[in-house]
C-alpha cells in the first residue's frame, strides 16, 4: 500500500462515504461480556494492566477525562451538535510496552463523545491522527461515541531517538489495548474497533493480541501479505475492468517508461511548484516507480469510467503527465504528493512495517520488460524509508494472525471492494465472523455500498454482536452529496492510498 496525497485527495474523491442522520431506536441494554477467546497470538511479554481509579461523577466530562493516568493535553473543541462533545487529547505510552519503565511517548487521540452509555467506536487510520469531527458510518449507524487515534511513529505520536525495534504489531496493539483500558470507565457500554486499509489491519492485530478487549471488530478493505512482495497481488489486479483498458492501461505504462526525456521535467517543475522534490530516489527512478504503480493505483479509487481517461497511442509526454497527476492525486500535484520526499518521509514507519511484518503487493510488470531490458523494477517495502536502519522480514507474524483469525477471530467483519486491488490478499473470517464483498467497489468500499438487504443484514449482525435492540438504518440519501454542500466525511476514506496509496 503506499500512502500518499491520497490523504488530501481522498475527502473529494470519495464522495461517497459522506453519511448524514441519526441512529433511531430504543434504550441501551448493559453491553454483553464477549466469550473468553481460548487461543490468543503468541506476545513477546504479558503486558501489566494497568490500574484505573474510577472517575469522580461529581466532575465535568473534560474533568474527568483529564483525571485519567496518563492523559494530558486535554481541550474541548466549541461548537459541536446539541448533546455532543469533542476532546482532542494525549496518552503516555511505553515505547516498549515489554518494558514499562523505560523510555515514553506521547499518543494523540481524539474523543467525540455522546453518552457514557452508548456504544464506542475506536478507530485509527493505521497512520496519522484523522482530526475532524465526522463520524464514521458505524458511528452514525451505533449512534456511538467515537475515538480516533494515531499510530505509533506517525507524526508526534512518536519517541525521541527512534528506535524501529519497537514499531511492530505487538506493540501497535499494546497501545490500543492500554487505550481501551485508560477509557473504558467513562464509556462503559460495548465497544467495537474499526478502520479501513492499514486502519482496519491495525484493528485486526488488535483483536489477535486482545481478543476480548472489544465485543466486536469490522475492518473494511483490510489485505494481508504473506512476503515482502506477494504475488497473490498480480493475477488479481489483471482480473480487474474490461480486458480493452487494462490494455489501454499497460500502454500507457510503457509510455510513460519510455517518455522520461519529455516527463521528467514536468515532474521538476510541478514538485518545484509544491515546495518538495524528488531527492529520495532521484526523477529517472521515482518515474520508474510510479509508471510500475500506475496500473494498481488507477483502480484502487478508480473505476470503469476512468478508462476513458487512459491516453492512448501516440500521447504526448504533458498528456501522459497529466493523466499520472489525476491518477496519483485527482489533478495538479498529484504526482508529487504521492511519491514526493516529503510524503515519502512521511509514511516511513508505514514502508518499515512493510518490510518488516505486514508485506507489500507485487504488481505486473511482464508487460514492461521489452522496455526495461528484462530488469524488473525492484519495488517492496524495503527500498523505501527510513533509510540505513535494518529491516529484517519476520515471515511468521502475518501466518500467525491469520491463523488466529481463521480458528478463533470471532466477531470480527470483513469488507472488500470487489475491483480494489487490495481485495487480492483478504482475510478468511473464522465461523464467528464474516465477510462482505461490494461487487464493483474499489479502496472506498463500505457497508453502505453492499445491496440493501445484505447491507442491512449486516448492520443488524454487528449490532447483535454487540447486544443492541434492533434498529432501521440511519439514512444514507445524502451519501453522493458534493462535500461542498456540508454533511459528515467517513474519515475511515482518510488512509494513505497506496498504503491505504
Amino acid at each position: 500500500m503506499r500512502p500518499t496525497s491520497r490523504l488530501a485527495r481522498s475527502g473529494a474523491a470519495l464522495a461517497a462515504a459522506l453519511l448524514l442522520g441519526a441512529c433511531g431506536g430504543g434504550s441501551t441494554p448493559a453491553p454483553p461480556a464477549p466469550p473468553p477467546h481460548p487461543v490468543r497470538l503468541s506476545s513477546p511479554c504479558a503486558v501489566a494492566p494497568l490500574t484505573i481509579p474510577a472517575p469522580s461523577p461529581g466532575l465535568d466530562l473534560a474533568a474527568r477525562l483529564a483525571a485519567l493516568p496518563g492523559v494530558s493535553a486535554v481541550s474541548e473543541s466549541p461548537g459541536q451538535p446539541a448533546g455532543i462533545r469533542f476532546f482532542s487529547f494525549s496518552l503516555d505510552r511505553p515505547v516498549d510496552h515489554c518494558a514499562p519503565s523505560g523510555a515514553r511517548f506521547s499518543q494523540r487521540a481524539t474523543l467525540r463523545w455522546r453518552s457514557g452509555t452508548a456504544p464506542t467506536v475506536l478507530a485509527t487510520t493505521g497512520y496519522g491522527l484523522y482530526g475532524g469531527t465526522g463520524r464514521t458510518e458505524l458511528t452514525v449507524q451505533l449512534d456511538a461515541n467515537q475515538i480516533f487515534f494515531e499510530h505509533r511513529f506517525f507524526g508526534p505520536s512518536a519517541p525521541a531517538g527512534l528506535d524501529w525495534s519497537r514499531l511492530d504489531i505487538f506493540q501497535a496493539a499494546s497501545d490500543e489495548h492500554q487505550l481501551v483500558e485508560t477509557l473504558r470507565p467513562l464509556l462503559t457500554g460495548p465497544w467495537l474497533t474499526t478502520g479501513a486499509s492499514k486502519g482496519g489491519m491495525t484493528a485486526v492485530y488488535h483483536r489477535a493480541f486482545y481478543p476480548d478487549d472489544v465485543a466486536a471488530t469490522v475492518a473494511y478493505v483490510a489485505p494481508i501479505s504473506f512476503a515482502p512482495l506477494d504475488a497473490r497481488y498480480v493475477p488479481f489486479l489483471e482480473s480487474i475492468g474490461p480486458p480493452a483498458c487494462r490494455e489501454a492501461l499497460h500502454a500507457a505504462q510503457d509510455a510513460v517508461l519510455r517518455n522520461h526525456v519529455g516527463i521528467e521535467p514536468l515532474m521538476a517543475a510541478s514538485a518545484a511548484g509544491f515546495g518538495d522534490g524528488y531527492a529520495t530516489f532521484g526523477l529517472a527512478r521515482t518515474l520508474d516507480l510510479a509508471a510500475l504503480e500506475l496500473q494498481f493505483v488507477f483502480w484502487q479509487y478508480g473505476s470503469e469510467a476512468g478508462c476513458l481517461t487512459v491516453p492512448g497511442a501516440g500521447a504526448t509526454p504533458q498528456a501522459l503527465f497529466d493523466f499520472m497527476e489525476v491518477v496519483y492525486g485527482g489533478g495538479p500535484g498529484g504526482t508529487v504528493s504521492a511519491w514526493g520526499d516529503a510524503t515519502l518521509g512521511y509514511y516511513a514507519p508505514y514502508y518499515y512495517q512493510s518490510a518488516t511484518q505486514l508485506g507489500y503487493p507485487a504488481v505486473p510488470q511482464a508487460h514492461l520488460l521489452a522496455t526495461l531490458g528484462g530488469i524488473p523494477i525492484v519495488d517492496d517495502g524495503a527500498i523505501y524509508p527510513p533509510a540505513g536502519v535494518t529491516k529484517t522480514w519476520d515471515g511468521q507474524a502475518m501466518l500467525a494472525v491469520d491463523a488466529w483469525v481463521r480458528g478463533h477471530g470471532d466477531r470480527i467483519m470483513f469488507i472488500y471492494g470487489g475491483r480494489d486491488p487490495w481485495s487480492g490478499s483478504q482475510f478468511t473470517p473464522s465461523a464467528g465472523g464474516e465477510k462482505h464483498v461490494v461487487e464493483f467497489a474499489n479502496h472506498g468500499a463500505s457497508i453502505a455500498q453492499l445491496p440493501a438487504a445484505e447491507r442491512d443484514a449486516a448492520f443488524a449482525t454487528i449490532r447483535g454482536w454487540l447486544g443492541l435492540p434492533a434498529a432501521a438504518m440511519a439514512p444514507v440519501a445524502a451519501r453522493l452529496a458534493p462535500i461542498s454542500a456540508g454533511g459528515e466525511v467517513d474519515p475511515l476514506v482518510l488512509h494513505a492510498r497506496w498504503p491505504g496509496r
